[in-house]
Parts: C-alpha cells; structure tokens; sequence
C-alpha cells in the first residue's frame, strides 16, 4: 500500500529524520516513523539529496517542510554539492585546495576564467586540445629537452630582431625558399657554397 504524504501544521518548529525515497515534481518524498513528507532542499544544504539518504527534516510552524542536512549515504554514491544561483568558495585569510586521489575535472560550457598573482602548473605529462589559442605577455622564458611541432601554416612577424643560435640549423623546402633583406650577409669560417642547376649571382 502506498504511503500518504502528510500536510503539515505544527505548533513550533518541527524536526524528525526520514529516509529519501523519492524525487518529484513538487519535492522530495521523505519517509519517517511519523509518516512521508514531502520537503524541499534547504539553500543551506549544499549536498544535493540522492534517494536512499538518511535526512534530517525541519519545520516552520506555516507548514513549510526543508531538508537540512544529508545525515548518512552509501559508501559508494556519487558525492554532489549544487546550489541554484553562483557559488563562491572563499578563504579570507588561508589558502583553498583540492584535490582528488584519482583526478579532478573542471568543466564549464561558458567561460573559463583564472587570474592569480604567481602561477604554477607541474605534471608529467601535459595534452591540450583547443580550437583557438591567443597568448599575449611581456616575455616567455622556456628551458626544454625537445620540441616537435606539425604545423600547416605558421605565419610569425618579429618587431625588432629574431635570433637563433643552434649548433646545426638545416631548412628544407619542397617549393620555392626565399631569403630577402635590405642587407644580407652571409658569411662562414671555411666555405661557402651554392649548388644548382642554375646559379644566378646579381
């Protein structure tokens, strides 16, 4: 037989602990020694209810019926803190950390934002996959074993000097390469050499 939902009216403030067994339309349908009720979250209840959690309920005197607080839940369910409108967490004087043994997500469909005074990221291993990418800063240090790009168009414009030193530098071009400058020097220590089937000088 199913259980009848009671309208509540109480004198003072009402408390009793139930068991979760059901989501609807109108609340959450809360199961007690004193009969089902039907409760809505409380704002300051941050752990969403999940069927099967043992909860503590609370009262008004108008009838108004909130689930405080998520008292007992399975080992093995899912862990979720929700609220409707923004959510801040905040440490006025310390610091916020967290963490988790088998990974952590960051998911969002707007705008991802992060602003700090010193940032720091250390991994093992680093995969990016991105539509856009637009960096700008006042300068990029970069001290690294191997870089290996592929790369359909790289288009680069340098304001003042580009310079490279390598111990060997090797450019290859399956079309056309062209060096062009107001000035161009091209020196070596012990040779110099240019070979073609044309070879066109001035």
């Amino acid at each position: 037989m199913e259980a009848i939902s009671i309208e509540p009216k109480f004198d003072a403030v009402f408390r009793v602990i139930g068991d979760l067994v059901a989501e609807t339309e109108s609340g959450f349908r809360v199961a007690t020694d004193q009969g089902d009720f039907v409760a809505q979250r409380a704002t300051s209840c941050l752990l969403a209810p999940q069927v099967e959690d043992r909860v503590l309920l609370v009262g008004e005197p108008s009838g108004a019926l909130y689930i405080l607080a998520v008292l007992e839940r399975s080992a093995d369910s899912e862990t979720r803190l929700s609220t409707a409108g923004d959510l801040i967490l905040e440490s006025e004087f310390g610091k916020v950390a967290v963490q988790g043994q088998e990974g952590v997500d960051l998911r969002t469909s707007g705008r991802l934002g992060m602003m700090a005074g010193r940032l720091e990221a250390r991994a093992a291993t680093a995969s990016f996959a991105l539509g856009a990418v637009k960096l700008m800063g006042q300068s990029v240090d970069a001290v690294l074993g191997r870089v290996a790009q592929r790369i359909k168009t790289s288009i680069r414009s340098v304001e003042h000097m580009d310079q490279l030193r390598a111990g060997q530098v090797d450019y290859r071009a399956e079309g056309l390469m062209k060096v062009h400058g107001k000035n161009t020097i091209m020196t070596a220590e012990k040779l110099v050499k240019a070979d073609g089937e044309q070879v066109h000088l001035g």
